[in-house]
C-alpha cells in the first residue's frame, strides 16, 4: 500500500488505525504461494479457519481468505 500510495508505511499504518478508531486487530501480509500449494497437496492436510466474529468489526479471516482457500486453491490444487 505504501509503495502504491507513495507514502511511508508507518503513515499508512497510523492512518488505518485512526480511520477505524483502533478497531484493526491485525495488519500483515505473510505466506508464500509455493508453500501453501505444497502444504495443501499433502495427503494428510486438513483445512480449517479460525475466523474471529466479534461485534461489528470482522477479522479478515472472516471473509476472503477462507473463501479463496475453498473456492480457488482446493479446487485447483486438490482435485
Amino acid at each position: 500500500m505504501a509503495r502504491t500510495l507513495g507514502r511511508p508505511a508507518i503513515d499508512i499504518f497510523f492512518d488505518i488505525l485512526r480511520k477505524d478508531r483502533l478497531a484493526t486487530s491485525c495488519l500483515m501480509h505473510v505466506g508464500h504461494e509455493e508453500n501453501v500449494q505444497h502444504i495443501m497437496q499433502h495427503r494428510v492436510h486438513m483445512g480449517g479457519s479460525d475466523a474471529i466474529l466479534h461485534g461489528e468489526t470482522l477479522h479478515p479471516r472472516a471473509y476472503g481468505t477462507f473463501t479463496r482457500y475453498l473456492g480457488n486453491d482446493s479446487l485447483r490444487l486438490c482435485a
